[in-house]
């Protein structure tokens, strides 16, 4: 269930309703804040349609058979169509995600090209490709979509995720709509955290990126935590390594100084989400902040 990003759930639901969606869009801000949900979620739109209303009662008090609607929302698909249900099983052939595939730390030409050729086949509904994310891309493989990008073809969509848009190519920039998506609220993340089991108190870590503080990311920031407090530097390129820091200066012993290193962190991370800082860049200077609060001094 997609919580938070009502603006740009609205945002897109107009576009579609008035036929001017475009064939490739860019979700793009911080991680963990949710994009690839919201690309799942319209993803199944795409495919599915929109939830059709609920039928008025005749005079008899009965309603005639109607399909049923979506969950709510302005993104809500048509849950009866038959796409709807594939979807729902993993088994829909319109539905493709590209992303790492396991052991690689980047997604090739190979992988690409594998996908395009599934593409070049004919359909008779709307076809959406997921690539989460962009970051990922070789420049090979970036550049092997960017031709595709510029010779669209009907009736296929491709939603690209994005964790740092100045890395993007331009020219693949150019061709697509760019939509940018901020952090969540401490409510929406409180909630987000909640429906997937994770303690909520875990939000102010979060800075609206409930995603940063759970699942894989939470052992990597209780790594980080434990990397720290050993006077071991974590991962430069770890995205857990501000809530790691900011973790393990709540943890001591309370002091004016600690009180202003952690608000320096919190202001950091709000400016690195803010204008997507490159991560290595923001985690030197978030260490460099916090050193003297560490072990490793």
């Amino acid at each position: 269930m997609l919580i938070g990003h009502a603006q740009a759930q609205t945002q897109l639901a107009t576009l579609l309703a008035q036929g001017r969606f475009p064939h490739a869009l860019i979700l793009h801000g911080p991680r963990g804040i949710g994009k690839r949900l919201l690309a799942q979620t319209l993803a199944t739109r795409l495919i599915c349609g929109p939830a059709q209303a609920e039928p008025e009662e005749d005079m008899f008090g009965t309603s005639p058979a109607q399909p049923q609607t979506g969950e709510g929302g302005p993104l809500a698909p048509n849950t009866a169509s038959p796409q709807y249900a594939q979807l729902q099983a993993g088994s829909c052939p319109d539905y493709h995600v590209m992303e790492l595939e396991e052991g690689k730390k980047s997604i090739g030409i190979k992988q690409v090209q594998a996908l395009l050729e599934i593409l070049l086949r004919s359909a008779d509904t709307a076809r959406v490709v997921i690539v989460d994310s962009l970051d990922d891309l070789t420049a090979e493989a970036a550049n092997t979509i960017l031709k595709t990008l510029e010779e669209p073809r009907p009736g296929i969509y491709f939603l690209l995720v994005c964790h740092q848009l100045s890395a993007v190519l331009p020219t693949i920039r150019s061709r697509c709509r760019l939509l940018r998506l901020a952090p969540l609220s401490v409510q929406e993340t409180e909630q987000v955290l909640k429906s997937i089991g994770e303690d909520p108190a875990l939000a102010s870590l979060a800075a609206g990126s409930p995603g940063s503080v759970s699942g894989d990311a939470a052992k990597a920031m209780q790594q980080a935590v434990q990397a720290i407090g050993s006077g071991t530097q974590p991962p430069l390129n770890s995205p857990a390594v501000i809530p790691a820091l900011m973790q393990y200066l709540a943890a001591q012993p309370p002091s004016l100084a600690t009180a202003n290193a952690y608000a320096k962190l919190a202001d950091l991370r709000r400016r690195q989400q803010a204008i997507n800082l490159p991560l290595a860049l923001t985690n030197q200077t978030a260490l460099a902040i916090a050193h003297v609060h560490t072990h490793a001094d």
